[in-house]
């Protein structure tokens, strides 16, 4: 039986293919026909932020999928993952938080005897869903099942190559984050090679490259959604590139959260 992170790795294909068939048809009108030209790149711009919010969501909700699975005993799931569901039974509209703390409390301490699967889906919680995934949007999801400052976790390593514009570089990274989906297929998913490393530290907001691109994207995004301009302010070229910066941190976000949740620490 395959994982639920192995198989959102097998829908990365299909997202990044319908990116490229847009800006793949944008690249041939270009200069030919302008108005459908800037209409498939105000397009491609939403989509890209459609794609990552849309990955985003697969990550968290396939990790508590995976560890129901596979630890299944409420007591030894991520203390955070334990937190997060009780969280989502003790709060109330206009309970007072100190409350809420000691109903949370209360309802770890009965579900760590009277074990349950955690359902992140089973209680209704007053919570904005569709936030734009800005890098603090990102951090805030993942942090509720157990994986903090996840952007963060990514920088300074192997992924930074993508923003050289080394063609060749970027080839060789994209082809062995591609081989390593197979890792994902059997929990405890196995460790990715020592070159890939990942800290799990705090950073100040917007302090890395990946911080900045994510931000950009979310920016043009919500410009064009919510109508704030009928103008492309990108180019077919620009938007090639920020799909295979996409397709590294769709990856990366991937990994980055495997890899954290396979440590001893949380088992």
């Amino acid at each position: 039986m395959t994982t639920a992170l192995f198989e959102l790795s097998t829908s990365l294909p299909g997202r990044l293919n319908e990116l490229n068939r847009l800006v793949d048809h944008a690249r041939i009108i270009e200069g030919k026909d302008e108005s459908l030209y800037n209409s498939l790149c105000r397009a491609t711009s939403v989509l890209l932020a459609a794609h990552l919010e849309g990955f985003l969501k697969g990550i968290t909700s396939g990790l508590v999928d995976d560890l129901n699975d596979r630890i299944g005993n409420f007591a030894n799931m991520p203390s955070v993952m334990q937190r997060s569901f009780c969280e989502r039974i003790a709060h109330f509209e206009g309970v007072p938080e100190k409350e809420v703390k000691q109903r949370v409390r209360q309802l770890t301490e009965f579900f760590k005897k009277n074990s349950v699967p955690i359902d992140m889906k089973a209680f209704t919680y007053k919570e904005n869903s569709n936030k734009n995934p800005t890098s603090a949007v990102i951090d805030a999801a993942m942090e509720k099942v157990g994986v903090p400052n996840i952007v963060s976790s990514m920088s300074g390593g192997l992924f930074d190559i993508v923003f050289n514009n080394d063609n060749n570089s970027t080839w060789i990274l994209r082809k062995k984050l591609k081989s390593l989906r197979s890792r994902l297929h059997t929990y405890p998913y196995r460790h990715l090679p020592s070159e890939f490393k990942f800290e799990f530290r705090k950073t100040e907001a917007s302090s890395t490259l990946w911080h900045v691109f994510i931000d950009d994207i979310m920016t043009r995004r919500h410009s064009v959604a919510h109508g704030d301009t009928l103008e492309n302010d990108t180019d077919a070229l620009s938007l090639q590139r920020d799909i295979i910066k996409l397709e590294v941190l769709m990856h990366g976000l991937l990994y980055a959260a495997a890899t954290y949740v396979a440590a001893p620490r949380v088992s």
